[in-house]
């Protein structure tokens, strides 16, 4: 082995995924000092899904996420914590210095935070320091847990995992990955008690925040969802990354209106414009605000008929 592998020759499956909407982000220059080191990028695209699977089906190890307005990275951050295997990975997160919400990346999960646009010889080093660390120490045990679960034995994960409950520092990663598992049998109270427990023990933890806001969602209790999401905002500086989450509570609380100011703060913001213009528009339409709705949708008669041919589809109603 050559001395310059080191921590990388030592590696299982030497492949990374990159979740990004940028497709020129990765260098020439990265993907040759990868390859002198025995690595590569197995993946690269901009769907979270298909990402998530190549980490689940064992075909990659490590994950890259790239930040930008149309894909930020808090939202693949919160996907990780609805699936084990993806957050039991080790990733790494590239953004730059202007996004509000960098200093937020690191309490969801444990990913390492580098700056974007990604330097050759730093992500290097950073994907080297990061590898060193789950190679020894409690991350080695959380690696070897998210190998049974890329063996598809999930019940022994969980039990390995909740063996390792008593150690503070994994909690960002246990947390939310134990509620998970026991969410899947269907054992709500439990599943609330392992978040609030360790909410307890980590109220600023904004990845068991945001677990234990999803799991609200989930059991259709919007109310308290938006009272940990209240809390959420108030104590981390109003954060657009929970705004999404704040938007599916009041859409299923019917209170459509309360929406609006909600998605135009999220396209001031620049985070996901586009897909926060779409949903501005069809809440703007369904709430009556006739001006601004074609405001937003800059008057195309076009978009306009296609608003009506599918609020007639919902409602059931002549054309």
């Amino acid at each position: 082995m050559s001395s310059k592998r080191g921590i990388f020759g030592a590696w299982e499956i030497p492949n990374l995924v990159l979740i990004s909407a940028q497709k020129d982000s990765v260098t020439g220059e990265i993907v040759d000092r990868l390859l002198r080191r025995g690595w590569k990028f197995s993946h690269m695209t901009d769907n979270i899904r298909e990402g998530f699977s190549a980490l689940e089906d064992g075909e990659a190890s490590v994950l890259l996420i790239e930040d930008s307005h149309d894909l930020p990275a808090s939202l693949v951050l919160r996907g990780q914590l609805s699936n084990p295997t993806a957050l039991l990975t080790p990733t790494m997160v590239a953004a730059s210095d202007d996004q509000p919400d960098k200093a937020l990346f690191k309490e969801i999960g444990m990913p390492e935070v580098i700056d974007a646009p990604i330097h050759p010889a730093r992500f290097i080093e950073s994907l080297e320091f990061m590898l060193r660390r789950w190679s020894t120490g409690n991350l080695a045990r959380i690696w070897d847990v998210r190998k049974l679960l890329v063996k598809k034995q999930s019940t022994e994960a969980m039990k390995a995992l909740t063996t390792m409950v008593g150690t503070s520092e994994l909690m960002p990663l246990l947390a939310p990955a134990i509620a998970h598992g026991i969410r899947r049998l269907n054992d709500a109270k439990v599943v609330e008690k392992v978040l609030l427990n360790a909410i307890r023990e980590f109220p600023r933890n904004l990845g068991i925040i945001l677990s234990t806001i999803d799991f609200y969602l989930h059991m259709a209790m919007p109310d308290t969802a938006l009272k940990v999401i209240e809390a959420a905002k108030k104590n981390h500086g109003n954060p657009n990354l929970v705004i999404p989450e704040q938007i599916q509570a009041k859409l299923m609380l019917n209170e459509v209106d309360q929406c609006i100011p909600l998605l135009k703060e999220l396209m001031k913001a620049n985070y996901m414009p586009k897909t926060a213009k779409v949903f501005l528009s069809r809440c703007l339409y369904a709430e009556g605000h006739v001006e601004d709705f074609m405001n937003s949708i800059d008057h195309q008669i076009i978009l306009l008929d296609q608003f009506k041919q599918a609020w007639t589809r919902k409602t059931g109603e002549s054309a």
